[in-house]
């Protein structure tokens, strides 16, 4: 990226300026003028550093003057790394000194004088060179830059992303297209591309955000959202759609085959809507093999593509599977072709960014239009100016930015318009975040970054000076638009910062330990992409925002450690997405929401340490696609709504140290179990009734029980039985000689029962393949006796020198 060499030459700059100012210099430094040099040297590169800026922009210009400004920006950035390094020799010899009596030093290859005497003559040649440098600037006629005037104690302007405004403008014909389209369940094809066509900057990405926001489309079984970019990797865009389907599918290590086989079982009779964002491959087999793996959904699903392009879609045309129709982009007059904005809603997108609802416009509509007419059209060139002018609100101002002509050494013609207008951004940027811009190039676009990792990052390099929390949080809103935010240990603040309001493409929110956090803003309801929210330990987080109902992208919400939240949102049953909610040591927590009836897609519930939570709400049998449900050490939890019995997809239950609650008869409907987890239950000490049709379950894991009925012999399809804390239980019942699929049984802390099995019980549980008493293995008919964890035996090998190895093996025996 041109430019990046002049701002790393201004870093440096910037950074031998700020030590040479910071230098103490001692009395026995003074050989050769050494302190009148320093102060020199400080005066010179502050003049210098002054001039950065016009030289940045000479470059930028090009031409001869451009071209001898570089060479001129390259030589200042080797003399200022030749000053940085004196110094840095400079502040290690003071730590030796510090260290070392003064003999010794005198006597060591770290003599101080001599040492002295070397620096010095360096530091007076670096400045001859300075002196040199200086007068070549005034030759190529830099002159100083002097910022703008702001509202603002300091000048922010940046170039944001596609979707960094709150909805659109200009682009409302074009959404409904798609939605009709997205709708239409009479296409010919099985599944149908939409493709979304139009130059960088027209606003394609931030399209398909509102429609993929639009609460029509909530008929999709599995909604979607992959960004491709340039470096295409099918195996990369695969597993992230894997992830989003299914999140307990461990994808470590996984070949392009089996991401191919989970998906085939994951969209097999789904109808799914996925949006592929800024694809760009045109290899003909490489977008076969992109079809192929996305064949799988049911009929009338459909993927939107959004590309810069035309040829992608033309081959998206052509293969088999397009000739089959079974994946194939939509009629040609159907394909969604950017143009550009109209001047007027241009106008309007800059509005937007430069006004306040009540701020005086009076005196800049006109050449704020004549402004306008330079963003040729691009949602993105609008917002990047309108940032600008924002920062900049006076005549004076605008009109430079309207003369401003920006020249870029490119040969595509939209690209030369493109950025020329964007380099009017760029021109205004405040010397340290040009820094930070350039800084950026070396990401690619959708890269998901930690701020405040790049924070130290800027700061280290000498980018950032480190300031109050106010401001570091403000520097975030001109980075390019976040998908991860997340914050550890952190505190000073009582709610989220406005800043963040800017990410609206935010994709996942994680707090952890953010201990002044008491309530979140209303506005937070305007990042509709979020598809995952975890806040662990927040302890004074008193309440969730009323527009927590608009995220209905929604996956995942775990709350953990909330310990005065005492309610939730009635919204929350809007959040139609939800496939896992997680609750956690919120004690405060009484009720959850009726509203809860309505997320219909939630696939795991986890209730754990609620030590307040009372009723559960009557329609939790509505949840029909709960897989999961897990209540643990809910105290004053009295029973289980009688509705349960209709989760008829449940497949694991879980239910442990609920003092007070009572297993109801409904129980004996859910007969999709196939894991039941009981325990913590003093008035229940042996398996209710209500639990002997559960024939199909597979595991059973039962604790503070003090025997098994017979009539378990009828649980055919059982393959584990755990046993533990069960003092009181004495003996295994016959019938478990019927259990013929039984594999593994494990008995923990049951002394009494486990001698049983060691002695009477041993032939009645002869047929399980894997038996563990109290962490040992235990073979029925055989003495043999062994840990359960192979680490724990006592082995030691010994190897001769011979040609023939030796080896002597201690008896296996547990320690």
């Amino acid at each position: 990226m041109i430019g990046i060499g002049g701002m790393l030459a201004s870093s440096v700059v910037n950074r031998v300026a700020s030590k040479l100012g910071d230098l103490a210099v001692e009395d026995a430094t003074l050989l050769w003028r050494f302190k009148d040099d320093v102060d020199d040297m400080k005066e010179k590169m502050i003049d210098l550093e002054a001039v950065m800026q016009d030289a940045d922009n000479k470059v930028r210009q090009g031409g001869k003057d451009g071209t001898a400004t570089r060479r001129w920006l390259a030589k200042l950035k080797s003399v200022a790394y030749d000053i940085e390094d004196v110094l840095d020799e400079l502040d290690a010899a003071h730590l030796i000194k510090n260290h070392q009596s003064k003999l010794k030093l005198f006597f060591s290859q770290n003599n101080q004088f001599l040492w002295k005497m070397t620096v010095a003559h360096n530091m007076k040649n670096l400045r001859e060179k300075i002196d040199k440098i200086e007068k070549e600037s005034q030759k190529l006629n830099l002159v100083r830059h002097e910022p703008w005037v702001s509202r603002y104690n300091e000048t922010f302007a940046a170039i944001n992303s596609e979707g960094m405004d709150i909805g659109m403008i200009g682009r409302d014909a074009e959404k409904e297209k798609i939605i009709s389209l997205l709708l239409d369940t009479e296409a010919k094809e099985h599944i149908s591309i939409i493709p979304i066509v139009g130059l960088g900057g027209l606003g394609k990405t931030t399209l398909a955000q509102a429609v993929f926001a639009d609460k029509r489309i909530d008929i999709f079984d599995v909604r979607l959202w992959v960004y491709v970019s340039k470096d295409f990797d099918l195996l990369k865009i695969g597993q992230s759609i894997v992830k989003r389907v299914n999140q307990n599918i461990n994808l470590d290590k996984s070949d392009l085959q089996f991401v191919q086989d989970k998906l085939k079982e994951e969209l097999a009779n789904r109808r799914y809507l996925i949006i592929l964002d800024d694809l760009w491959e045109e290899y003909g087999e490489t977008l076969e093999n992109l079809k192929k793996m996305l064949q799988h959904g049911s009929k009338g699903s459909k993927i939107i593509v959004t590309t810069r392009n035309i040829c992608v879609v033309q081959i998206l045309c052509t293969g088999y599977i397009a000739n089959e129709r079974k994946i194939c982009p939509v009629h040609e007059s159907d394909y969604i072709n950017l143009g550009v904005l109209s001047l007027d809603d241009c106008w309007r997108v800059m509005k937007r960014r430069i006004f306040g609802p009540d701020d005086d416009q009076s005196g800049l509509e006109e050449i704020g239009r004549e402004i306008a007419e330079r963003c040729g059209g691009l949602p993105l060139v609008a917002n990047a100016l309108g940032q600008v002018m924002s920062e900049h609100r006076n005549i004076e101002a605008w009109k430079d930015i309207r003369e401003k002509k920006i020249i870029l050494d490119f040969k595509a013609e939209h690209q030369q318009d493109t950025l020329e207008r964007l380099m009017l951004s760029y021109y205004y940027m405040k010397l340290e975040f040009k820094r930070c811009f350039t800084y950026l190039a070396a990401f690619s676009k959708g890269f998901v970054m930690d701020s405040d990792r790049f924070i130290q990052q800027w700061s280290a390099l000498g980018y950032i000076q480190s300031r109050h929390n106010g401001q570091r949080w403000r520097r975030l809103q001109h980075l390019p638009t976040l998908e991860m935010f997340q914050v550890n240990g952190y505190s000073g603040f009582q709610t989220l910062p406005d800043v963040i309001q800017c990410f609206v493409s935010l994709r996942e929110l994680y707090l952890r330990s953010w201990e002044d956090l008491e309530t979140f803003p209303e506005w937070l309801g305007q990042l509709v992409s979020l598809e995952d929210i975890t806040m662990i330990n927040c302890p004074k987080l008193k309440s969730l925002p009323k527009s927590l109902q608009n995220f209905t992208a929604l996956r995942k919400l775990w709350l953990e450690g909330c310990e005065v939240l005492e309610i939730l949102p009635e919204g929350m049953g809007h959040l139609i997405s939800m496939k896992k909610l997680v609750i956690r040591d919120c004690p405060k927590l009484t009720l959850l929401p009726e509203s809860m009836e309505n997320l219909t897609a939630l696939i795991e519930l986890k209730l754990l340490r609620c030590n307040g939570l009372e009723p559960l709400p009557e329609g939790l049998g509505l949840l029909i696609s709960l897989e999961k449900l897990s209540i643990v050490d809910c105290p004053k939890l009295k029973s289980l709504p009688k509705s349960i019995q209709s989760l008829t997809s449940l497949r694991k239950l879980q239910l442990e140290g609920c003092e007070r609650l009572e297993v109801s008869p409904e129980l004996l409907h859910l007969t999709s179990l196939k894991c039941i987890e009981i325990q913590g239950f003093p008035i229940l000490t042996y398996l209710p009734e209500s639990t002997k049709n559960l024939t199909t379950l597979e595991e059973l894991w039962l604790g503070g029980f003090n025997n098994l009925p017979e009539w378990i012999g009828q649980f055919i399809c059982l393959k584990e039985i755990n046993i533990f804390d069960s003092p009181n239980m004495t003996s295994l019942p016959e019938s478990i000689r019927n259990l013929t699929s039984l594999k593994e049984l494990y008995i923990w802390n049951c002394p009494r029962l486990i001698d049983r099995c060691r002695g009477e019980d041993a032939n009645n549980i002869s047929h399980i393949s894997r038996i563990i008493l109290d962490n040992e293995i235990f073979i029925p008919g055989q003495a043999t006796k062994g840990s359960k964890n192979p680490a724990e035996y006592n082995i030691s090998v010994v190897f001769s020198c011979n040609p023939t190895i030796q080896a002597l093996v201690a008896p296996i025996t547990k320690p």
